[in-house]
């Protein structure tokens, strides 16, 4: 009768096999059809900025030749929204890395080049991209969010060596009252006995582990997902595979070690014999050691696998825009061409076309007519230039550059800092950079205008000629139409234009040759409907050199 049973036990193993395999197969088709129609759609999720940042950390400390862009210049360009509005990747090191990529312009265009072709590679190659995304899947970004402390911190040396050999001593006893409950006196108070005191010591243990044990099971999800790219024939990107191999060669016992761990959750029987035999603390002080031993080859491989999934995200993003080209960055340090370009995060935006010729820029116009967009404009595709190798635009030809601004300034009350110290302190860091080998785009939004016009003038004129020197490239928007004038000859003037009819302020967000030859302040006035006795005697006070201005009607 026994045989009739196990006869029986073979072919229900089989069809729940069976079953999980078709569930899986199904699985992967209803993904494969999401992914298939969100391609070129943004993700909304929930994005953790101090997580994804922690791998530029830890790079940068590494890399101090790199060029970063810095949290000043980050924050002036809105580059956490730009970061939301690319990011479609669908992994821990995905999200990481490609921060890291907007962070860290390339100088190197045979770097740029070959992030280019595997983007249009993604591109153009559905099976192919779709083969890694589902692979990329099954390592998602849940439960990996302390991995970098794994790879990137100095991990802690076990002290008391006696205790590892306590752990595998208990262990082995559990298992041997198991074997031989049947001969001890008692029979199952023994082993009983033993699980009290491993259950002390698994627990004593897990107090000590200074990180999250879903951080160990997300490592060995990485190297596992890692060897099924290395070996998938579906997946043609031979030297990324080849990479990978050779790193996977060192660290192949730990991927086994760590899928062990994080098992337990929610299963409770794992979770006796996990207590039982000390599974996840002997997992953990072994798998602590091999970590020690193999971190730069697990560092390499957590970025393989974040390039793979950021640079899908930059092909995505290439084809959720109206239209796109590949930068043309060349070695003349003097000259801009730039056609058609746009700023990624307007839905209904307007493009703009303009060339720089040995001369810096400066752009005048009222408030709302499109000066601080046009400068942002240009910082974000600068920067997406030499990161991702996309611009927004229809042509894109730019020397490489370093990219510092200063736009967005305020009060610091917390440090007690004026709006014009802050502006000061601001201005110096493009200051030290201008004598720096890199050559740099200074983009300034309305510079000094925390103080009085004298001595803002003044001042702003001094800085604007330290700051065009050395091949550096300036895009400053001003109100001041003074420096126009006693900056001619080193800056090339451009404006928005606007017009006051009966319905308000109107304007084409158009950039256009020349200074600004508009003023409508006091006719903004009148419009609003301020007393005429004001908007009278404030024309009357207007110097003359300024009233053969147009008043902006148009």
């Amino acid at each position: 009768m026994q045989s009739i049973y196990y006869l029986l036990i073979i072919p229900l193993i089989l069809i729940i096999a069976g079953i999980l395999i078709l569930r899986q197969k199904q699985r992967l088709k209803k993904l494969k059809v999401k992914l298939k129609q969100n391609w070129g759609e943004p993700v909304e999720k929930k994005r953790d900025f101090e997580v994804i940042s922690r791998f530029q950390a830890y790079n940068q400390a590494d890399k101090n030749n790199e060029y970063v862009i810095d949290d000043r210049t980050w924050q002036d360009l809105d580059m956490n929204e730009v970061y939301t509005l690319i990011d479609r990747t669908m992994t821990v090191p995905g999200e990481q890395y490609l921060y890291h990529l907007l962070k860290t312009p390339s100088m190197s265009f045979n770097v740029l080049q070959e992030r280019g072709c595997l983007i249009k590679q993604f591109s153009d190659q559905a099976e192919l991209r779709l083969e890694v995304q589902l692979l990329l899947s099954e390592l998602g970004n849940k439960k990996g969010k302390y991995i970098h402390y794994l790879l990137w911190e100095s991990l802690p040396r076990t002290k008391a060596a006696a205790f590892i050999y306590i752990l595998k001593f208990m262990a082995c006893l559990a298992f041997v009252s198991i074997l031989s409950a049947e001969y001890l006196p008692g029979k199952l108070l023994i082993p009983v006995i033993i699980f009290t005191v491993n259950m002390c010591l698994h627990y004593y243990t897990k107090r000590k582990i200074l990180f999250d044990i879903s951080a160990f099971h997300y490592l060995g999800k990485l190297i596992r997902i890692s060897r099924k790219i290395a070996q998938s024939p579906k997946i043609n990107l031979h030297k990324i595979q080849n990479d990978l191999q050779s790193l996977l060669k060192p660290v192949q016992d730990l991927g086994r070690k760590m899928a062990v761990l994080g098992m337990s959750e929610g299963n409770v029987l794992y979770e006796y014999a996990n207590i039982f035999f000390l599974i996840e603390a002997r997992t953990y002080f072994a798998g602590i050691e091999m970590i020690r031993k193999r971190q730069k080859e697990l560092q390499k491989i957590f970025e393989l696998i974040g390039g793979l999934d950021a640079l899908i995200s930059a092909a995505s993003f290439r084809s959720s825009l109206n239209f796109y080209s590949e930068p043309v960055l060349s070695t003349d340090k003097s000259n801009i061409e730039i056609s058609n370009i746009y700023h990624p995060l307007i839905k209904k935006p307007v493009s703009n076309s303009i060339q720089i010729d040995k001369k810096s820029v400066l752009v005048t116009g009222s408030n709302m007519s499109g000066k601080t967009t046009f400068l942002k404009t240009i910082g974000v595709n600068a920067v997406l230039a030499q990161t991702i190798f996309t611009v927004a635009a229809k042509e894109y030809r730019c020397p490489f550059l370093g990219i510092k601004s200063s736009i967005g300034r305020q009060d610091n009350l917390i440090e007690g800092k004026s709006y014009y110290l802050s502006e000061v302190e601001s201005i110096h860091r493009l200051i030290k950079a201008a004598d720096q080998p890199v050559v740099h785009l200074f983009i300034i939004d309305e510079i000094f205008r925390g103080t009085n016009s004298a001595e803002r003038i003044a001042a702003s004129i001094e800085i604007l000629k330290y700051l065009n020197s050395n091949s550096n490239i300036v895009l400053a928007a001003t109100h001041d139409l003074e420096l126009t004038e006693r900056l001619a000859g080193l800056y090339e003037n451009y404006h928005f234009r606007e017009q006051l009819s009966e319905y308000g302020l109107e304007f084409d967000y158009t950039i256009k040759p020349g200074p600004s030859k508009t003023r409508n302040a006091i006719a903004l006035l009148e419009f609003t409907g301020y007393p005429k006795v004001i908007t009278d005697k404030a024309a009357e006070n207007v110097p003359e050199r300024f009233t053969n201005s147009s008043n902006g009607r148009g």
